[in-house]
Parts: structure tokens; C-alpha cells; sequence
């Protein structure tokens, strides 16, 4: 008894949750006078402060995240520093085709150097860049990796010492950004889930 009746229960959620994805998904591709983009980052309390884009996320919408608008979306957000809703939906066209920042890696890092543009982001625009935050974070990791195999391999007395304690400090800065991550998802499952990135 108990088990079939969850069990047609779920299949009735399931089917429910299909119908509405779909919906969601014809929607979006049916808007003519609002921008798609701009749409999915539209947060609502109704949806527990989501954007379209987090809520499939959270309710792992394989479908909705296919689609050509979604990509688009994620395209946008890669490319497009903090406060994401200010520099991606500027009325200042010119300025918001500026502050999409697409062009190569050395390129971007030049911006740093340069004064001629009437737009150039700052340090910390241009470091909260999503793409550039993940070319740090793996350098990051990649420098951690061989100072330790050094540490390992050749170092000995003082620069022992020094490489260890520098170890050490970064191994606890980057636990503690894990600790920071668990806190935000709330439970061990979700900080796990790979749908959480």
C-alpha cells in the first residue's frame, strides 16, 4: 500500500514538474517585446528570491538548461562583471557592449594597464568577472599544487620552514572558502550537488 501510493504520488509530481518546465521553456522562447535575458535574471519572492536561472538550478531543470536561451544567458553572465544587473542591462549601449568583456585572456588583464577607454572596469569589476575568477582560482590551485610538490621534493631548512608556513596559511584560507561555501547551501547535500557548481 504505502510504497505504490508514494510512488504514484511522485510520478504525479514528476509529470507536473514536465508540464510546467515546458511551459517555462515556450514562454521564454515566445517573448517578442521583453529580452529573454534580460527576463531570466528578473529575481521574485514568489520563487524564494530566485532568478530563472538559479530556480532551474535548484530544481535541476535539465530541459530548461539546454535551450538556446539559457546558453545565452550563461554566455552573458561569463563574460559581465558584478553587479551583474547594472553592467549587463546598461541603457548606455555603448558602455554595455564595453563592459561585456569577450577578447582573449591577455587582452583583458592589458585593460589594467591602459587608460584609453572611456569605460575601463576597475580591478575589482574586472577581477569579479566570472571567467576571470575561474583563471585565478585554477592558477591558484596550480601554484598551491607545485610549491607544495616542491616543499616535498627539494626544500630544506629555512626555506622549509618559510614554504610551510605559507602552506599552511593558504591551506586554511582555502578551507575556510569552503566552510563559507557549506554555510551558503545550507546542508552537506546540497554543497555536494553538482548542480551547485
Amino acid at each position: 500500500g504505502g510504497s505504490y501510493g508514494e510512488t504514484m504520488v511522485s510520478q504525479r509530481l514528476l509529470k507536473r514538474a514536465n508540464r510546467f518546465e515546458a511551459m517555462a521553456i515556450r514562454l521564454l522562447q515566445g517573448l517578442d517585446r521583453v529580452d529573454p535575458l534580460e527576463y531570466v535574471f528578473r529575481r521574485s519572492w514568489r520563487w524564494g528570491n530566485h532568478h530563472l536561472i538559479s530556480l532551474a538550478h535548484h530544481l535541476e531543470c535539465k530541459e530548461f538548461v539546454s535551450q538556446h536561451f539559457y546558453n545565452s544567458a550563461v554566455d552573458l553572465l561569463c563574460v559581465t562583471p558584478t553587479p551583474f544587473a547594472v553592467f549587463a542591462f546598461d541603457k548606455d549601449e555603448q558602455r554595455r557592449q564595453a563592459n561585456k568583456v569577450m577578447e582573449p585572456y591577455h587582452q583583458i588583464f592589458l585593460r589594467l594597464f591602459t587608460s584609453s577607454s572611456r569605460h575601463q572596469l576597475s580591478l575589482r569589476e574586472l577581477s569579479s568577472i566570472p571567467r576571470v575568477k575561474a583563471l585565478t582560482h585554477g592558477g591558484s590551485r596550480v601554484t598551491f599544487v607545485l610549491l607544495y610538490s616542491h616543499f616535498v621534493l627539494f626544500s630544506a631548512g629555512y626555506e622549509a620552514l618559510l614554504e610551510s608556513c605559507v602552506l599552511l596559511f593558504w591551506g586554511i584560507s582555502l578551507a575556510l572558502i569552503e566552510v563559507l561555501q557549506l554555510q551558503a547551501k545550507g546542508s552537506i547535500g546540497q554543497y555536494m550537488n553538482i548542480w551547485n557548481g
